[in-house]
């Protein structure tokens, strides 16, 4: 009788039993099923010097050209692997068979490249076999290709030298190319992920110029695309922006391009507000707040004017809390600092910027009801690409439990005091 090592189930008198079989050479575990052969991808190329060396390099968008280099990429190895493009919409519907050969088979055994010819029309790239467990598969790549008779192109200088730092402006050049005939074009712009400002959402593509281009068959023309990130932005410190360039008459007739912006975010908050008091009453309705402090603005900045910057103020425990925009241009300057007062609407009533960087914002009718005010809270003052953020430790203060208070320490006073009085001694011994 041969015996094949590994597990076996017998019955003996009604009862399950489980042999473990051993091999001449010890235990044999059960062999794990290999797992399905998949379709990882299949590009369009264009070879480009990279490090001074030629080298494949995925075509953005499109692609535009009759005849065009490809490469295809299988999970695994295979045996008699047959690439077919096929209808978009059916994928029963071959329109050709291409060949595709396998140059580093055995590095790289689900590698294949090769050079095709491009239909007309939009379809799929389809590949059939067996994988070496004998097993047929017969794989759809999802992506439609579609040749086009438009190109476009990102600058490579334009944004391989460009830093943007959060709270500036960059401009970002796409060529467009018509290799078809004449028409007039037009180019849309989409940045992802999002940025965010507190708990707005907000499109960092703040111009697309010109609207339109009038171009000729093998005519080429350009766009600009401006992004603005504000200082106070939260969220991803890499973009892609993608470029798109549509055909005004024919809506078949486009093509993109896209490229990755990466953000420098400040190294440290170029203004920070120190509270000296702050005193917050909650209420559903009329909620209030009454804050003081010193604005400490860092050397590198090129300075603060309220009177013709925007202002953005955030008052908040935690998550939840107020926020709100004061316009530029609204903030009038008086004597030696810069005062915004407004009445009947609920929000900020007074703020007063003084020019020694002393400040008081006074706050009535919010609705506080979302706002947590218990432990520390956070006061944020943005003044154009200036921002920064500073706490405060809140107390209930008497029996009013709706009515919180913070205030700078005795001992800091002390400490304060002590150094006023030995500035004068020593000022007075000279």
């Amino acid at each position: 009788m041969n015996l094949t090592p590994g597990l076996k189930h017998t019955r003996i008198y009604g009862l399950v039993v489980t042999i473990l079989l051993l091999s001449q050479f010890g235990v044999s575990a059960p062999v794990k099923a290999q797992e399905k052969v998949k379709f990882f991808s299949f590009e369009f190329t264009v070879v480009k010097l990279l490090r001074g060396y030629p080298q494949p390099v995925e075509i953005e968008g499109q692609p535009v050209s009759s005849q065009h280099a490809v490469e295809a990429l299988l999970s695994g190895p295979s045996e008699g692997a047959t690439f077919r493009l096929v209808e978009a919409d059916d994928e029963d519907e071959t329109l050709q068979t291409i060949d595709l050969i396998q140059p580093i088979k055995e590095k790289d055994p689900g590698f294949f490249n090769g050079t095709i010819e491009v239909p007309e029309e939009p379809f799929r790239v389809a590949v059939s076999g067996v994988d070496l467990h004998g097993r047929p598969f017969n794989l759809v790549y999802p992506k439609i290709f579609r040749r086009q008779s438009l190109e476009v192109l990102f600058r490579v200088e334009n944004y391989k030298k460009y830093s943007i730092k959060h709270g500036q402006m960059g401009t970002f050049t796409a060529n467009v190319i018509n290799h078809g005939e004449a028409g007039t074009f037009s180019l849309e712009a989409t940045a992802r992920p999002e940025f965010k400002t507190d708990s707005l959402s907000f499109n960092p593509i703040s111009r697309v110029a010109p609207a339109t281009l009038n171009l000729g068959t093998d005519e080429s023309g350009t766009f600009e695309i401006d992004i603005t990130i504000p200082a106070e932005t939260t969220g991803a410190d890499i973009i892609t922006l993608t470029a798109t360039a549509k055909s005004s008459t024919r809506p078949e007739i486009q093509n993109s391009s896209e490229i990755n912006i990466s953000f420098a975010k400040p190294s440290s908050f170029s203004l920070v507000p120190e509270i000296y008091k702050a005193r917050i009453r909650v209420h559903p309705v009329k909620g209030s707040f009454e804050i003081q402090g010193r604005l400490n603005l860092d050397p590198e900045s090129d300075g603060i004017d309220p009177a013709k910057e925007e202002v953005r103020v955030s008052v908040r425990n935690q998550l939840e809390g107020y926020v709100e925009t004061i316009p530029s241009g609204t903030f009038v300057e008086k004597r030696k600092k810069f005062v915004y007062r407004q009445k009947g609407n609920p929000g900020i009533r007074k703020m007063a910027l003084k020019k020694n960087g002393r400040f008081e914002i006074i706050g009535k009718g919010l609705d506080t009801s979302m706002m947590d005010i218990t432990g520390n809270f956070s006061l944020s003052i943005g003044i154009r690409n200036d921002r920064g953020t500073g706490g405060a430790q809140l107390r209930k203060r008497g029996e009013n439990l709706g009515v919180f208070h913070a205030s700078r320490s005795k001992d800091k006073d002390k400490d304060k005091d002590k150094d006023r009085n030995h500035k004068k001694r020593r000022g007075g011994r000279r």
